[in-house]
C-alpha cells in the first residue's frame, strides 16, 4: 500500500504598498516594515555578538547558528555577509533554520528584491533553493557557508538533529551543537503553537554552555520557557519603535534555580493540553551513537586533521575533495595504476534516480540525494566540458506498468521544478530524434564523465594519489591509524581514514562484516550516425543511452548480472544493451543496429551494493562490542538497551552506491562529513540511521543472524 506522501503548505501571502510581505494565516509582518535588514542586525546580530565572536574563530574552526522560522531567508543572508566580513576565510558556518511554511520561490524572489545590497547571495539563495520541496531536511551548500533547511515545525524539525530520540543520548548529531540562537518567527501572541515548552527543550538539548540566544520578543511566555530549560534571560531595548526584547546565554547550572512547574501551568492553560510523560520506546536503543571509547584512544593526536582514503573511485575521490574544503589533510591510496579504473571507469555516467510514489528510506534519499546532485555538478557542467553535459535526462514510460507508477509520480509530487511529464510528441521534439513513448523529463540532469570528474576534483585541492597501492591492513596504535600494502610495508599515519573501494573494503579486518554484494554490469560504445548525432538528452528504460560523446560515441547500458565478476567484454551483453535502443525508438534501434555485433567495443565493471539498496556512510562499528551491548536483543528484538554503541575511532566508510553513485555521492558525502567533522546532521535522523553502517550489525543480532 502507498505510503501518504510529506505534507506541507506555502506560506500564504498578502503583500502591501512596500512590496512587503505580510502572512494572511498569522496576520503578521515577516520583518520591520520601517527597516528589516537594521532589525536582524540589531537583534540577532548585535545581541549574538556575531562579529566579535567570529573575528576570534581560528582557521577551519566551524559556527553553528539554529534559527525558528527561515521565512524571507533575510537573517540568513545577513549573517552571511557578515559571516565574510569578518570570520576566517577558512573557517565554517551552519546555519540550520526550521521553517513551517516556506515561500514558494516566486514569492522569495519577490520578497529578496526589498535588498539590493544583498543581491549576491541572495542570487545563489536563490539558484540553489530546492526544486521539490517536501518535509524533511534540505542542505545548500555555498563555498564555506552551509544552509540546512528542514520543512516541518520547529520541534520535530530540530528533533532531527539529534544523535538519538533517547533523552540520555539526545545530543546534537556528531557532537555538534549551536553555538548562537535566532529566535525568530511570529510573534508568540500570533503564533503560540511554536513558542512551546517544546521547543524549549529541544533548544536546551541542542545547545552547550556558553551558547547565546536573541530574540525579538519579550514575552514572559518566551522568557520563562528559556529561563526553565537553562537560559539566562537578559531584556534590552527593544528595535525601533518595540520596547523590549530579550537575550541570553545557556547555563544548565541555572536549569535547577528555575521554577518549571510554573512555566509548566503556563503552557498547560494556553494549550489546554496535558504534557505527554516521556516514554523510551525499543526503537530509540541508541546504537548508532558513538559510546565511551576505551582509554588507549584518548590521545591528543585524535584533533588531528589529516586523512587516509582508501581508493580512488568516485566515492573516494568525491570524498577527498570534500574533506579538504574542510581543511582536513588528504591522501588518497588507489590500488589501481590510475584513480576511476574499475566501476567508475566507463566514460559516461547517467545523473539519476528514481522517483517514487512512495515515501520511505529509500525513495526519500533518491529524492534528496538527486537535487543535490544536481547543485553539485551544475558548476562542473558549467566550467569544464570534459566533464560532461546538462543535457537533461528522460525516464521512459516505457510499458503500462511504468505509465501507471509515473502517473503515481505526478499526482504525489503535483507542481514542482525538478521534473516534468511529457507524451511521446513533446519527448521527441525535446530529444531531437522521434521517440516511442513519453516520460518524466529532469531538465538539470545530464551525464558525467566520472574520470575526468575525479581528476577535475583532486586537481582543484591538489589532492596527492598513491597509485598502485593496495592497502591490505590497517592497525590504529597511539591515537593514529597505519596502512600497510601487501608487502607489509608502512604507508604512513593518520588521524582518519575512509574505506571508499566498494567491494574491496571487505579484505580489511575492520570492514569485513559489511554485507556488500558484487553485480557485473557491461556497456557498449556505440559509433554515432548522422540521425543518433541528433540526440541531446539521456534517454532511460530498462538501459540507458547517452548523447554522443567528444569522441563520437554513445554510450550504452548496461547490463545488471549480480552472479558473475567477470570482465570479460561478451557478445550477449551487446545483444541485451542494443535490446533497450528499441524501447526508446523503433527509427534509432534501426540506425543504430550493427552490421557485426563482434565490431562493437564495450566495457565490464563490478558494481557494489548492499541488501537494502542504500550506501554505507558513517562510522565504521566494533562487531564484537556490538554483539556483547546488544546481546539481549536475540531474544527480545523489541526491548530497549540503554546503551550506545562502539566505534573505530577515527575510521569511516562510504561504499555500496550500486548503479546510483553519481547521484548518490554529493549527498552522501555530505554526510560522511558531518559525522567526521561533527557537523549538523544534513539528512535528517531516520536517513542518517537508514544508511549507518551499523545498521546490518543490529538487524542481525536482533534476528540472532550472528
Amino acid at each position: 500500500m502507498t505510503d501518504s506522501p510529506p505534507t506541507f503548505s506555502y506560506a500564504q501571502l498578502n503583500w502591501d504598498e512596500q512590496g512587503q510581505p505580510i502572512s494572511s494565516v498569522f496576520g503578521d509582518v515577516y520583518f520591520s516594515k520601517t527597516d528589516g535588514l537594521g532589525e536582524t542586525e540589531y537583534v540577532f546580530l548585535h545581541h549574538n555578538q556575531l562579529a566579535q565572536r567570529w573575528q576570534a574563530l581560528s582557521e577551519n574552526e566551524s559556527f553553528v547558528i539554529g534559527e525558528t522560522g527561515f521565512g524571507t531567508g533575510l537573517n540568513f543572508l545577513c549573517a552571511w555577509n557578515t559571516w565574510l566580513q569578518t570570520a576566517p576565510a577558512s573557517g565554517q558556518l551552519h546555519f540550520v533554520s526550521v521553517e513551517r511554511y516556506p515561500l514558494s520561490l516566486e514569492s522569495l524572489e519577490k520578497s529578496l528584491e526589498l535588498w539590493p545590497q544583498l543581491k549576491p547571495l541572495s542570487d545563489q539563495l536563490i539558484h540553489q533553493y530546492p526544486k521539490c520541496l517536501v518535509e524533511g531536511v534540505h542542505r545548500l551548500e555555498f563555498a564555506n557557508v552551509s544552509l540546512t533547511l528542514i520543512i516541518g515545525d520547529a520541534v520535530s524539525g530540530f528533533k532531527e538533529l539529534q544523535a538519538s530520540f533517547h533523552p540520555d543520548y539526545s545530543g546534537g548529531f556528531a557532537g555538534s551543537s549551536m553555538d548562537a540562537w535566532f529566535l525568530d518567527g511570529f510573534a508568540p501572541s500570533k503564533n503560540p503553537q511554536m513558542w512551546s515548552q517544546d521547543l524549549f527543550e529541544i533548544i536546551a538539548r541542542l545547545s552547550k554552555p556558553q551558547t547565546t540566544f536573541a530574540t525579538f520578543t519579550s514575552a514572559g511566555l518566551v522568557r520563562r520557557g528559556l529561563a526553565a530549560v537553562g537560559f539566562s534571560v537578559v531584556k534590552e531595548k527593544g528595535y525601533g519603535n518595540k520596547r523590549e526584547m530579550i537575550r541570553g546565554v545557556f547555563d544548565p547550572a541555572l536549569i535547577e534555580a528555575s521554577e518549571p512547574e510554573l512555566v509548566k501551568s503556563e503552557f498547560l492553560e494556553q494549550t489546554a493540553e496535558p504534557r505527554k510523560p516521556i516514554v523510551v520506546r525499543c526503537q530509540e536503543t541508541p546504537w548508532q551513537v558513538t559510546g565511551e571509547t576505551p582509554e588507549k584512544y584518548q590521545c591528543h593526536r585524535w584533533q588531528e586533521k589529516t586523512v587516509a582514503v582508501i581508493g580512488g573511485g568516485l566515492a573516494g575521490c568525491i570524498s577527498a575533495y570534500a574533506l579538504s574544503q574542510r581543511g582536513f589533510d588528504v591522501q588518497i591510496f588507489e590500488s589501481q595504476d590510475d584513480i576511476a579504473q574499475a566501476a567508475s571507469g566507463n566514460p559516461q555516467g547517467v545523473v539519476y534516480a528514481r522517483m517514487s510514489p512512495e515515501t520511505g528510506s529509500l525513495p526519500n534519499f533518491n529524492l534528496q540525494a538527486l537535487q543535490a546532485a544536481e547543485r553539485f555538478y551544475v558548476p562542473f557542467w558549467s566550467d569544464y566540458p570534459s566533464i560532461g553535459k546538462r543535457c537533461g535526462v528522460l525516464q521512459l514510460a516505457f510499458n503500462d506498468k511504468q505509465q501507471a507508477l509515473q502517473d503515481q509520480i505526478s499526482a504525489r509530487f503535483g507542481h514542482q521544478d525538478l521534473f516534468s511529464t511529457l507524451d511521446s510528441t513533446a519527448a521527441s521534439e525535446l530529444a531531437g530524434v522521434s521517440l516511442n513513448h513519453g516520460g518524466l523529463y529532469f531538465p538539470d540532469c545530464g551525464w558525467v564523465h566520472p574520470r575526468n570528474l575525479c581528476r577535475t576534483l583532486l586537481a582543484q585541492k591538489d589532492i596527492p594519489v598513491q597509485a598502485s597501492c593496495t592497502v591490505t591492513k590497517i592497525k590504529f596504535e597511539h591515537g593514529l591509524w597505519t596502512l600497510f600494502d601487501d608487502r607489509k610495508t608502512p604507508l604512513g599515519q593518520f588521524s582518519h581514514v575512509v574505506v571508499a573501494n566498494a567491494k574491496d573494503a571487505l579484505a580489511l579486518k575492520q570492514s569485513q562484516h559489511l554485507p556488500l554484494r558484487s553485480v557485473r554490469g557491461q556497456v557498449s560504445f556505440v559509433p554515432s550516425t548522422a540521425m543518433s548525432s541528433q540526440l541531446n538528452m539521456v534517454v532511460c528504460s530498462e538501459g540507458y543511452l547517452a548523447p554522443a560523446d567528444a569522441s563520437g560515441h554513445h554510450c550504452l547500458g548496461a547490463t545488471f548480472n549480480p552472479k558473475s565478476e567477470d570482465l570479460t567484454v561478451f557478445e550477449h551483453d551487446h545483444l541485451a544493451n542494443f535490446a533497450h535502443i528499441d524501447q526508446f525508438s523503433h527509427e534509432l534501434g534501426q540506425d543504430l543496429a550493427p552490421k557485426a555485433i563482434s565490431d562493437i567495443r564495450g566495457r565490464a565493471a563490478i558494481r557494489c551494493t548492499t541488501p537494502d539498496y542504500l550506501p554505507i556512510v558513517g562510522p565504521l562499528p566494533i562487531p564484537k562490542r556490538f554483539d556483547e551491548r546488544f546481546d539481549r536483543l536475540r531474544k527480545n528484538a523489541r526491548q530497549h538497551i540503554p546503551c550506545a554503541g562502539s566505534y573505530y575511532p577515527g575510521l569511516y566508510t562510504s561504499v555500496g552506491y550500486g548503479s546510483r553513485a553519481l547521484a548518490y555521492l554529493p549527498l552522501a558525502t555530505q554526510l560522511l562529513v558531518a559525522h567526521m567533522n561533527h557537523e549538523p546532521n544534513p539528512i535528517g535522523f531516520e536517513l542518517a540511521r537508514a544508511l549507518h553502517p551499523a545498521r546490518f550489525l543490529i538487524r542481525d543480532i536482533a534476528r540472532n543472524k550472528r
